[in-house]
């Protein structure tokens, strides 16, 4: 066969390139794009990522972030990040905190780790949900633990969460 000529398709098969749609669903034209929707994405992706906040000030963030969107929009500055992420951590702790006053009993576990020379000590409950008997769990805290990890010293730190979310006296 010669360099540039084309392949002879077998049994008449004819090719036919795949529509956008058939991979993206129907041809509607995309939502506009609110400054809430924006401001959620962005929040997602900072905290999902586990990026520092101050990635909202940077210059190339915001140019990829507002890239075809409407003019009108705008990234968030860092403060504000933080204020909106601190209403919505309250928001998830207060939800949390209201399903954990409904059952009896909880299990929590712990686990410490270090990372870049900084001890950290990380809990989570599990419970069975009344209604549904269903096994739940969630993250209660990460704690950053200063000085020696003595018995004392995480104890004293498992009490202080125990006590935050009100279920020192339903651990099993």
């Amino acid at each position: 066969m010669r360099a540039g000529s084309k392949r002879p398709r077998e049994n008449n098969a004819v090719s036919v390139q795949s529509k956008l749609s058939t991979f993206f669903g129907s041809s509607r034209p995309a939502p506009l794009v609110t400054q809430a929707m924006l401001n959620s994405a962005v929040m997602n992706y900072v905290v999902m990522d586990s990026l520092p906040f101050a990635t909202v000030e940077s210059e190339h963030f915001r140019k990829v972030a507002l890239l075809g969107l409407q003019p009108s929009l705008q990234v968030m500055a860092k403060k504000t990040l933080v204020n909106k992420l601190s209403v919505k951590i309250e928001e998830m702790k207060t939800g949390l905190k209201k399903a954990l006053g409904e059952v009896d009993h909880v299990a929590t576990t712990a686990d410490a780790w270090t990372k870049h020379r900084r001890a950290f000590l990380g809990f989570a409950v599990h419970w069975i949900d009344p209604q549904s008997l269903e096994r739940m769990s969630a993250a209660l805290a990460v704690r950053r633990i200063k000085g020696r990890h003595t018995y004392d010293v995480l104890s004293s730190c498992i009490h202080e969460v125990h006590q935050e979310f009100a279920i020192h006296k339903k651990v099993c």
